[in-house]
């Protein structure tokens, strides 16, 4: 499934208005933890529609026969939907980040889209909250009447938090999208998109300053082994540049898998042109 079917999925639920339904845009980090955690494996079996919003679970799928052309990334999900919500008058509410997210979140979806309506933002804060204030929580959300209620606790917080009170709201559509309040909102910078797309948002996210004293001297040097950064505090950036090599290996068979190509109809030469197409 992708985003146009997934934006389809939700204005059905919206026209439909036949019980509270959940989406959770899940990456590699919510598989790990549900194979981990059988109480959050069975809250992702019973969310509505789950889709992977990272690289790895595309190309799992893809390797399991399934064409996936894309990832259902959370940031874009929630920019497609917006977008269509535009031509439908379709209300919003934004709950979650750290304080103050939500509304920077909200008044920059505004200045994209001037008539968005937006109709509530909420950061709550990062502890259990009591009996008495998830009532005037939920309260607050029945007030304003969303049609679509985008949560950004992350995983797998924001998973947990939309089985809990799914029978308790009257909102058609609750999705899950995690970072993308942090990513919308301008608080985190983006990667690029061909990067994002080749699974290589990990390198972007990597700190931009080595603890080593000179980049030169680490990969200037033939012996490897006994650069400073083959040392015990350079582990994280050799186990980095291995994912790094790795990952530019699936960037040269990506366009072939969601294309469908076979290894056995492209020679040499055809390798050759498809790999270099895919970069």
């Amino acid at each position: 499934m992708q985003i146009g079917q997934v934006v389809e999925r939700m204005k059905g639920w919206i026209r439909e208005r036949d019980g509270c339904h959940s989406i959770a845009a899940t990456s590699m980090h919510g598989i790990v933890e549900a194979q981990h955690d059988p109480s959050f494996k069975e809250i992702l079996n019973a969310t509505d529609l789950v889709v992977p919003d990272g690289m790895p679970l595309v190309w799992l799928g893809r390797h399991q026969g399934h064409l996936l052309r894309r990832r259902v990334y959370g940031p874009d999900l929630l920019l497609a939907f917006c977008e269509e919500s535009v031509k439908k008058g379709y209300r919003h509410f934004f709950y979650g980040g750290e304080p103050g997210v939500a509304e920077r979140l909200g008044a920059s979806l505004k200045a994209r889209f001037p008539e968005l309506n937006v109709v509530g933002t909420c950061s709550p804060p990062f502890r259990q909250l009591s009996a008495k204030e998830d009532e005037e929580m939920i309260g607050m959300i029945g007030r304003a009447a969303p049609d679509v209620l985008w949560v950004g606790l992350g995983a797998p917080k924001q998973e947990r938090w939309m089985h809990e009170h799914k029978g308790r709201l009257r909102v058609p559509v609750l999705v899950g999208v995690g970072a993308a309040f942090d990513m919308l909102s301008g608080r985190r910078k983006q990667a690029p998109r061909p990067i994002r797309e080749h699974g290589l948002e990990w390198f972007f996210r990597l700190p931009k300053r080595v603890p080593n004293p000179s980049l030169a001297e680490t990969f200037g040097s033939f012996n490897l082994r006994s650069s400073p950064a083959f040392q015990f505090k350079g582990t994280p950036y050799r186990l980095a540049l291995l994912c790094f090599v790795v990952s530019i290996c699936r960037v040269c068979v990506s366009k072939w898998e969601s294309e469908q190509f076979k290894w056995k109809n492209l020679g040499p030469k055809g390798w050759f042109s498809a790999s270099w197409q895919s970069l």
